[in-house]
Order: structure tokens, then sequence, then C-alpha cells
């Protein structure tokens, strides 16, 4: 998705759906996180009920890391683009990426694997292929143009 087509209105809905959630899974108080960001409990608050007025950047990069928000998920809540493999390599470079993301050095299978304890061998290398098949889709469809 392009910047052009950012929907404010959805990133509020998301920040609705995903704040409230997402502290109280990390047994956060209101407080807390308002601490980290410099603002008041009810001003964060406010972010939790309705998603509105979190527009700064940097509140919303803090908030964010206070709440241990995944890769992916600040993605889709700033309607990034997906990243390609290139940007993926990078991130699982990273080790504070990969201790966020609880994948270790046995690699993205024994996520898989762990996380979704009812795919099989078979299932978790299809899912790979399906995932790669995809990235070279983007990717010509990219360079095409």
């Amino acid at each position: 998705m392009k910047n052009k087509d950012f929907n404010l209105e959805l990133f509020q809905k998301q920040l609705k759906k995903e704040l409230r959630p997402q502290r109280e899974k990390l047994n956060l108080s209101r407080q807390e996180v308002a601490d980290s960001v410099n603002r008041s409990s009810k001003t964060y608050q406010h972010w939790e009920l309705t998603g509105e007025s979190l527009t700064d950047i940097e509140s919303i990069l803090k908030t964010f890391h206070k709440l241990k928000f995944t890769t992916s998920k600040i993605i889709n809540i700033l309607q990034l683009p997906p990243l390609n493999s290139f940007e993926l390599k990078n991130v699982i470079i990273n080790g504070d990426t990969l201790k966020n993301m609880e994948i270790d050095k046995n690699g993205i299978c024994s996520y898989v694997t762990e996380k979704i304890t009812n795919l099989g061998d078979n299932q978790i290398e299809y899912l790979l292929d399906i995932l790669y098949e995809e990235r070279i889709k983007r990717h010509r469809t990219k360079y095409s143009n």
C-alpha cells in the first residue's frame, strides 16, 4: 500500500483494537505505558478507547516499543507494504528482532513448528514455498513496471 493510500480511520480502528489487549497481555498499567511516552494516563486511555490523537511518530513508536509489538503488527497498523525478502533477511539477522520474534538459531521452521503445533513438516515446507512464491510474484511485479 502506498503512502497516498494511508487511511487514518483504519489506523485509529487498528490502534483501538490492538493497544489495550497488548498492554493487558504484558500486565502493564495504563500509567506505565503513558509514562514511557511522556503522556498522562488520561491521554493514553483516550488512545486506547478511541484510537484517536496518537498522531506524532515519536509517541507512536515509543508506544509500539513499550507494548512490544512485533514488526509485522507494526507494518499492518501503519498500513505499510510487507517486507520484501532482502528487508526480511535484514530483520532476521538483527539479534534484537530475533528476541522479539522469539525465533532462535534453529530458524523459522522450528518457530512455526512450535507455534502452530498441528502442522507437520510437509505442511510447513509447503507454507514456506507459498511465502517464497508470493515474494517472487511481488518482486516481478515491482521490477516489471
